[in-house]
C-alpha cells in the first residue's frame, strides 16, 4: 500500500523533531509533576525534561517562562540549543528566561527544556 502525500509529510517532521527532542522521550519515563497545566514532565538518571504545550502557532511565546517543578534543578538548557539558561526559584517553580532566538511570532509545538539535578 501507499501512504497519502500529508502522511509522509507528516511522518518526515515528527522524524525531524525526534532527531532533536528524542532525548527528553526515548528512555525516559513520565515523572512529577506530571502534566501541570501547559506542561508534561519526563525523565532519566538525574535529569528531567519540561516540556511546554503550546496550544497553536498563534500561543504567544513569552521571553520569561515560569517552569512548575519544585526539584532540585542544578542547571538549565533548551534542548537543541545547547545553551544553558539563567534561572530563579520562585513560589511557583523555576523562572527561566528564553534566549531570543527562542521567542517566535509562530510557537513551536514545544520548547523542551532539561533540568539537570546535580552539576
Amino acid at each position: 500500500g501507499r501512504l497519502p502525500g500529508g502522511a509522509v509529510r507528516s511522518i518526515k517532521e515528527l522524524g525531524a523533531w525526534l532527531n532533536v527532542y528524542g532525548e527528553g522521550i526515548y528512555g525516559t519515563r513520565i515523572c512529577g509533576p506530571y502534566f501541570t497545566g501547559a506542561w508534561a514532565f519526563t525523565c532519566k538518571a538525574d535529569t528531567t525534561y519540561a516540556f511546554r504545550l503550546y496550544k497553536n502557532e498563534k500561543e504567544p511565546v513569552r521571553q520569561q517562562t515560569v517552569i512548575p517543578y519544585t526539584g532540585s534543578a542544578a542547571r538549565i538548557e533548551l534542548v537543541g540549543t545547547g545553551g544553558r539558561l539563567e534561572f530563579n526559584r520562585t513560589d511557583e517553580g523555576l523562572l527561566v528566561e528564553l534566549p531570543q532566538a527562542a521567542v517566535t511570532e509562530q510557537a513551536p509545538i514545544t520548547h523542551v527544556f532539561r533540568l539537570i539535578a546535580n552539576e
